[in-house]
């Protein structure tokens, strides 16, 4: 720090002097005195290593010759500062020998004698090292750093201004701003400069045209500098280019539009869901080490409501709304109001779904919020972004119609499968008398035998009890036809059980076996290793079974056969179970095979082409397969596919 006595004038005692420069010499600055004349009266010998002159050849000099015109002209009102008795400090550009122009602090330090001011100290420090430090650490910043005057005179400008703007440091420097980027503010120029010079601080976003004649969206932020009497001087900005940015939240505002525009638009109905607590409960089941979802949710049945009731609604779009019967308001909160108690195992599959699957489908039923139930197709698609922004979307379309139009049709379909069973016992009617009639002859055959043996001298009490067993197995094997032919006669809903495949065949047979012999036909029937039970209706599949063995006894009857053979199959393949009915007839014309699955079609004089086409109906409702290939050498092969028992249910 230095001390300097304003009490008195510089002493030209030789004493006084030496001692004066001996301090002065001693301080890295130039430190001068100046009178009221402001001719210089005294330097230190530090201005012959910054001017190049020795301090005696300076003192004489008015300070004008020290900084030149324009120097001296911008240190005007610090001057008459000083003069005013007012100690004055700032930086500026002082004259230097070597380099031209060095930054420095400078100080005015006035000197009051008896007849007042008499002159005053000027000391300068070279901060040019300082400044460029400052300089290389603003050139770091990623911000657009500049500084100008009042007057838009550019005096500072950092690299990143020059990647903002694209002007080099050089170029920009003592340059008017405005003629470099054309600057558009928000509002009037004058109301920002206004605000500026009232609270010394301004922010907003103004646009600038970079070199390249783009234009640069720049978010400013102005502080005013001041000198030390509060005279505003120049003015500092930080401005960060955002127009990839606002470019960004644009289309962001588009993007958000349109979703908007598509979730409220759409005819399905769309919930927007917070699972975090889902989550939370989620992890503490991790955390617990529950690696088994389902079998977890099936030993602790009340799960499946906490779960629901973690999951709140937290927006919906107008088909939601409607579907549910409400306002926008009364559907936000728990799902747990959608969900009927039967409908609980198809949403823990879908939180199941949620930790393995990419998405999950399923057919079920959702109530409103007055309580009635509804049938749904629920979908969801587990997007990883939104599983982690515990942010999710669900997707309901009622379905109600459809499912009340599939239950109509298979009203129908059951229906007209019945009358096409009753249709077929009535073409069979003379095979099933005779079927039933043969039991029932027996029955009589062996009533008179026991008759005759207990009526003897000697009853034969053995042969009679003999007989009378014969009359009740013949009189149970009547009464197991009869009860096949009510069950295929008799108009009920469909029942779906599990039962051995070979008695598909073996049902068939039993009310076929009269029609058979009468046309001479042999049957082969073949069962495989291992064949799983078929779940299904059984009175439909053996229908479907009667259907194939009637068409190729019908097949086999015609003129020219000679070889009358129906071979029936059935055999495990892999899952699922196939069944094929194989005759030698004359087989099917390949023109016919395309359409031979239609209503309608049919190849026969008198017949209504309904047979196979309710038989594909009833397969393909147990999601099966039905279809035909010729045989070799002749005939045709009706194969059916079934799911094994495990599968169908």
């Amino acid at each position: 720090m230095i001390t300097v006595d304003t009490g008195s004038p510089p002493r030209s005692s030789s004493r006084g002097a030496t001692e004066l420069r001996t301090v002065t010499n001693a301080i890295p600055a130039l430190i001068s005195f100046f009178d009221s004349d402001l001719v210089c009266r005294f330097a230190n010998d530090y201005h012959n290593e910054w001017f190049g002159r020795s301090p005696e050849s300076l003192v004489g000099q008015h300070i004008r010759e020290f900084l030149g015109e324009e120097a001296f002209a911008s240190r005007a009102p610090y001057i008459a500062r000083v003069m005013a008795g007012e100690s004055v400090s700032f930086d500026a550009k002082v004259p230097h020998g070597a380099d031209g122009w060095r930054y420095a602090a400078v100080s005015y330090v006035p000197h009051t004698g008896e007849q007042g001011f008499d002159g005053f100290y000027v000391l300068v420090f070279d901060i040019t090292r300082r400044k460029q430090e400052l300089i290389g650490m603003l050139d770091l910043a990623h911000d657009a750093i500049l500084v100008e005057s009042l007057d838009g005179t550019v005096s500072f400008w950092n690299e990143g201004c020059v990647a903002a703007y694209g002007w080099g440091r050089d170029e920009a420097m003592g340059s008017k701003l405005t003629s470099l980027v054309k600057c558009e503010f928000p509002r009037p120029q004058q109301e920002v400069l206004a605000e500026l010079l009232d609270t010394g601080r301004w922010d907003g976003e103004i646009v600038r045209r970079h070199r390249d004649g783009s234009e640069r969206l720049i978010a400013a932020r102005w502080s005013l500098r001041r000198d030390a009497a509060g005279r505003p001087v120049e003015i500092l900005e930080m401005g960060r280019d955002v127009t990839a940015r606002r470019h960004y939240e644009e289309d962001l505002k588009r993007s958000e539009s349109r979703y908007r525009n598509v979730f409220q638009a759409m005819a399905v109905a769309y919930l927007e869901l917070d699972i975090s607590r889902l989550m939370v409960i989620d992890a503490e089941l991790t955390a617990q080490g529950v690696t088994d979802r389902r079998a977890h949710f099936a030993a602790n049945p009340g799960l499946a409501r906490t779960l629901m009731e973690a999951i709140e609604i937290i927006d919906g779009n107008q088909k939601a709304v409607q579907l549910f019967g409400c306002t926008l308001e009364e559907l936000l909160g728990s799902v747990s109001r959608l969900w009927p108690a039967a409908s609980e195992p198809a949403f823990l599959e879908s939180v199941i779904a949620s930790k393995t699957a990419p998405h999950f489908e399923a057919e079920t039923r959702m109530q409103t919020l007055d309580g009635q139930e509804i049938d749904v197709l629920f979908t969801c698609s587990y997007v990883r972004d939104s599983m982690d922004s515990k942010i999710f979307h669900v997707g309901i379309v009622d379905i109600s119609e459809r499912v009340r139009a599939n239950n109509e049709l298979a009203r129908i379909q059951n229906e007209l499968a019945h009358a096409a069973r009753v249709s077929t016992l009535g073409e069979l009617s003379a095979s099933i008398a005779h079927e039933v009639n043969q039991p029932l002859t027996a029955v009589v055959t062996n009533a008179q035998a026991s008759l005759r043996w207990l009526s003897n001298a000697n009853p034969n009490v053995d042969e009679a009890k003999a007989a009378i067993m014969r009359s009740v197995e013949e009189a149970k094997r009547a009464s197991g036809i009869i009860a096949r032919i009510r069950a295929m006669s008799a108009k009920k809903e469909p029942e779906k059980v599990c039962f051995p495949a070979r008695a598909l065949v073996e049902d068939a047979v039993s009310i076929l076996r009269s029609e058979l012999a009468k046309n001479d036909i042999r049957l082969k029937f073949t069962v495989g290793p291992a064949v799983p039970d078929v779940f299904g209706d059984r009175i439909q599949l053996q229908q479907v079974v009667i259907n194939l063995m009637v068409n190729a006894i019908q097949a086999l009857t015609q003129p020219g056969v000679g070889n009358r053979t129906i071979a029936i199959r059935v055999a495990r393949e892999d899952d699922r179970i196939g069944i094929e009915v194989e005759d030698s007839g004359p087989g099917i014309d390949p023109d016919h095979l395309p359409r031979l699955f239609n209503a309608f079609f049919t190849t026969k004089a008198e017949g209504m082409g309904m047979g196979l086409s309710i038989c594909k109906t009833i397969v393909e409702a147990h999601r099966g397969n039905i279809d035909v290939t010729p045989a070799k050498p002749n005939g045709a092969v009706f194969r059916v596919t079934l799911p094994a028992n495990a599968e169908g249910a």
